[in-house]
């Protein structure tokens, strides 16, 4: 079976859609010949790559003569597996592949439109009908979470079923004896710098932290517009001193970052689907303090600590999470994962 994966944005900083894309993709190795198509002018790797330039009204990117150069890359394939919903190159894949009668999956990263998408909610005004009309073509949707299969809802009248997000369990696992930062306790944070992120109310949260644990570390690994602005939030809180910005760290050390904290925090505000993050702290063993937000709550199952998206509970949910190792359910592993989403080929081709 030949399977082509079709993602808009595939960069090492392009955050959890490209990372569900590359993990998914190497899993489906052992059942499928795999291959991954993207406009992204910085994906690395073995992948094909359009010629393309960004909206700046969109904030997209645009590939001229995308539809006649789209049917040369999926005619030769069995599936054709698009990512996000909401990207003009999926939409476009998924009318070059029935073209050519070719079995379509999608999968719906996405569980709102709130700060960086709200732009795609005038995209859509515009387009909504042909959307639809687009959206029934699909032969299958996968959502990473039931918020996100909620909202896909709200656009098609078979939202499909629920895969989650994977984590490898190879990498991702507790270690002994490591110990990269200073640090007590070493508070970490990995994600993009975007406002959806709330980043700035775990800095806000480190004044608290601090009052009870004098030699704490806030570690923040990520790459994004709010950087600067952060920077200068930890300087006027008073907090500089304990808040260690690492920017981009590949996938390869990011394993050995985890095992080098205390505590694992994601303090979203909204637009969280899913957050493959909190998978990777849970293999790790670490304790976890979230936001209840998106799909969230479904990621921790009862585990971790549940928190609003405001700098005193965040300080709060750490006191309550320390010393309490979170564990992964053997239903996220990107290994039962795949094949979750193989059988999904194998039932519509």
């Amino acid at each position: 079976m030949k399977v082509l994966q079709v993602v808009e944005w595939f960069s090492p900083h392009a955050g959890g859609v490209a990372r569900h894309v590359r993990e998914l993709s190497s899993f489906l190795s052992a059942y499928a010949d795999v291959s991954i198509l993207t406009s992204d002018p910085e994906a690395e790797g073995d992948v094909f790559r359009l010629p393309a330039v960004k909206d700046p009204l969109f904030k997209a990117t645009i590939t001229p003569g995308l539809p006649a150069i789209l049917k040369k890359y999926v005619r030769d394939y069995d599936v054709v597996h698009v990512h996000h919903a909401f990207a003009r190159l999926p939409l476009a894949a998924i009318k070059a592949a029935k073209t050519f009668n070719i079995s379509v999956v999608l999968t719906n990263h996405t569980v709102s439109f709130m700060y960086d998408y709200e732009y795609l909610w005038r995209f859509l005004s515009y387009t909504y009908p042909r959307y639809r009309l687009t959206l029934s073509k699909v032969d299958s949707i996968i959502s990473v979470s039931e918020a996100a299969r909620r909202f896909i809802s709200n656009f098609t009248a078979n939202p499909g079923i629920v895969i989650p997000n994977g984590v490898d369990t190879d990498r991702f696992r507790p270690r002994s004896g490591i110990r990269l930062f200073d640090g007590d306790p070493v508070i970490l944070y990995v994600g993009r710098l975007v406002p959806k992120k709330g980043v700035d109310n775990l800095i806000l949260a480190m004044r608290n932290v601090l009052k009870v644990h004098r030699k704490a570390r806030l570690i923040i690994v990520g790459k994004g517009a709010l950087q600067k602005m952060l920077r200068s939030e930890a300087k006027l809180a008073g907090v500089e001193s304990s808040v260690s910005f690492l920017g981009y760290v590949p996938d390869e050390e990011l394993p050995y970052i985890y095992n080098s904290a205390d505590v694992f925090v994601l303090p979203s505000i909204t637009g969280e689907s899913f957050g493959i993050v909190l998978l990777e702290a849970m293999a790790s063993g670490l304790p976890v303090v979230a936001t209840r937000v998106g799909g969230i709550p479904e990621v921790l199952s009862g585990q971790g600590v549940l928190v609003d998206p405001e700098p005193e509970s965040i300080a709060e949910g750490i006191e309550e999470a320390l010393g309490h190792p979170t564990t992964l359910p053997e239903r996220f592993s990107w290994k039962n994962i795949a094949k979750r989403v193989y059988k999904v080929y194998r039932e519509i081709i």
